[in-house]
């Protein structure tokens, strides 16, 4: 994760990047520790799945001695069973899942960072909607351009 932010031009936010991280050692530095036993930023409900989730932002944390600073949000949902999640970690009865992005806080709330990165690549499915309504039957049928008469011979 450090190598690839750090190729980007982060000082002036030129790229907007959202990444889900699996550095969960980042739960156990001190600011990001301190911020969790704070209410939440934001709750979400997944709209398919229905999985609610806590959400913490933690801006401005540098990943390196040197930088890059980014924005670390912590998502939180009760752990359905003991066995380890498919994503995130499980610790003390709670999933977490980090994610990491250049988004501004003033443009962007952690609801929304968390929301673009759930649904990416969302609108192929109403995309693939309008596929089928196409009449299958013209489908790979190539037809001649038509061109317009002007009326000169």
């Amino acid at each position: 994760m450090a190598p690839l932010l750090c190729s980007l031009p982060l000082s002036r936010r030129e790229w907007g990047v959202i990444v889900r991280s699996k550095e969960y050692g980042l739960l156990d530095l001190p600011a990001v520790a301190a911020r969790l036993t704070l209410p939440p930023d934001a709750q979400t409900t997944h709209p398919e799945s229905g999985t609610q989730r806590d959400l913490f932002d933690c801006p401005d944390l540098a990943l390196l001695p040197c930088g890059p600073c980014v924005r670390l949000i912590v998502a939180t949902h009760p752990a359905t069973s003991t066995a380890k999640p498919p994503i995130g970690v499980l610790r003390a009865g709670t999933v977490y899942e980090l994610f990491l992005t250049t988004a501004p806080q003033t443009a962007f709330t952690c609801a929304d960072v968390l929301g673009l990165y759930l649904h990416r690549g969302s609108f192929e499915t109403v995309l693939a909607d309008k596929d089928r309504e196409q009449d299958e039957r013209l489908v790979g049928v190539l037809t001649r351009r038509m061109v317009r008469n002007s009326g000169k011979s």
